[in-house]
């Protein structure tokens, strides 16, 4: 709907009605309005771990503000999400227009490459896709890394903890 919507003003601004063009292969370049692009100066380290970090933050934080054995967010989680989103946004948009999630990001590049972008959406940015796609193991990870510093976890390590000094002092 969007791209109906602009086809008119993108024709006119990309030089042509049949002229579409992608991030880093021209100066006129609108794909970047339908999915995203990391930015001319971004390597492909920093271009993965700029959707490491922040996937691995978003998943952390649902966890977080989910949790009922800490504080928790409780009925304020809607509000918390959007915070959460939008502090991921200001801090790694910049960089790589911050999918930090793959749902985010394929269903528009693939709309982008049926409606004529090429196979540049794919290969814009050394193939920043790919890096995209990394994510799908982040909700194991930041499972892992919330069982590791949940209440429920400081609790029974302390308690193990106490039980050994206890048998080791006597």
């Amino acid at each position: 709907m969007v791209y109906a919507n602009y086809k008119s003003a993108i024709d006119v601004f990309e030089g042509g009605s049949h002229i579409r063009t992608v991030p880093g292969y021209s100066e006129t370049a609108t794909a970047g309005i339908f999915c995203t692009y990391p930015a001319a100066f971004m390597s492909k380290t920093g271009q993965f771990f700029s959707e490491f970090i922040a996937s691995t933050l978003l998943m952390f934080l649902i966890y977080a503000i989910n949790d009922g054995g800490n504080i928790g967010a409780g009925p304020l989680a809607p509000l918390a999400l959007f915070f959460i989103i939008f502090g991921i946004g200001c801090c790694f948009g910049w960089e790589t227009g911050y999918a930090i999630n793959l749902a985010r990001d394929f269903g528009p590049r693939l709309v982008s490459y049926m409606i004529g972008y090429g196979h540049e959406v794919w290969a814009a940015g050394n193939y920043y896709f790919w890096y995209v796609l990394q994510p799908l193991d982040r909700p194991v990870q930041a499972f892992g890394v919330r069982r590791m510093i949940s209440a429920e976890s400081r609790n029974k390590y302390c308690t193990m903890r106490c039980e050994a000094s206890t048998k080791g002092g006597t």
